[in-house]
């Protein structure tokens, strides 16, 4: 069963990706790519090379990133 949650330290302990075509949120999948987007920039903030990992969630998604929708989201969430 796939899981739900985007955030990359989900992915790990559970040892399993999130899957898009199920999981995704039913409104706009653009916000749950956005927090996953957010996460792999939070915890490997020190890290070089950290945005080969994002090219790598949308390898995976195979869909091309909508900057201005993973952007929007990232600022809407910050206020928690």
């Amino acid at each position: 069963m796939p899981i739900a949650d985007w955030r990359v330290v989900s992915a790990v302990k559970t040892k399993r990706a999130p899957d898009a075509r199920t999981q995704a949120g039913n409104a706009d999948k653009w916000q749950d790519i956005a927090l996953c987007v957010w996460s792999i920039g939070y915890n490997l903030r020190n890290c070089d090379g950290k945005d080969k990992y994002v090219d790598m969630l949308f390898d995976y998604l195979t869909i091309e990133p909508d900057w201005d929708k993973i952007n929007y989201y990232i600022l809407l969430d910050e206020p928690f």
